[in-house]
């Protein structure tokens, strides 16, 4: 499913980028060679980080 459509960021790409080092959604767009364009998605991204957070934490 695509979460950035602007920039055509999928949830894998996300998780990907989280494995990288993402904190962030600007950490997602930076390690996908992209910057924010509408941050429509930046809420949802900010949900999938914290998800893969407290998945960690668990």
């Amino acid at each position: 499913m695509y979460i950035c459509n602007c920039n055509g960021i999928n949830q894998k790409a996300v998780a990907e980028a989280k494995r990288a080092g993402a904190r962030s959604a600007l950490d997602v767009y930076r390690i996908n060679g992209c910057k924010p364009q509408c941050c429509k998605c930046v809420p949802e991204m900010a949900q999938l980080i914290a998800q893969q957070d407290a998945r960690a934490a668990s």
